[in-house]
């Protein structure tokens, strides 16, 4: 039949009508940090499904490596309690003085519930852990459109 796909343009078509539905999609670069190993998987995994390029770190230090390395995200979600001498905020406040294009979204355990859609003293946004994966990718994209 003429203007038939095969399986595999078919398959392309779908995953991409897909992938463009979702309102929390994208495809913007983010740096994850988090010194949880099982969320900081997690974390990695809901936001590369959603199509965003995302490299991980454990701590500051690791964090600041990967931006010495060259990768540029246009997002930053960090943890605020991080091992190894430098809090999330004090490395959010690092990397917006060093690079103004990178939003931050930190993540904290601490007063669950409460912090989420507030803005701290520094203007970054914040998310109380635990998060579903539906408000990670909704909070991701808010901060990245700027509409939060």
């Amino acid at each position: 039949m003429p203007g038939t796909l095969s399986i595999a343009e078919g398959l392309q078509a779908l995953a991409a009508k897909v992938e463009n539905t979702n309102p929390h999609a994208g495809k913007e670069s983010i740096l994850f940090v988090e010194d949880n190993e099982l969320i900081l998987e997690i974390g990695a995994t809901i936001l590369t499904e959603l199509g965003y390029n995302v490299k991980t770190a454990v701590d500051a230090a690791t964090a600041v490596q990967v931006l010495v390395d060259g990768f540029e995200p246009s997002l930053m979600c960090c943890d605020i309690v991080l091992p190894g001498g430098m809090n999330g905020v004090e490395l959010a406040r690092q990397v917006a003085e060093l690079m103004p294009s990178v939003k931050v979204l930190l993540m904290s355990g601490y007063g669950a519930g409460m912090m989420d859609d507030t803005v701290n003293q520094d203007g970054f946004r914040l998310l109380s852990k635990p998060y579903t994966s539906d408000e990670l990718g909704s909070r991701v994209r808010h901060v990245l459109d700027g509409t939060v």
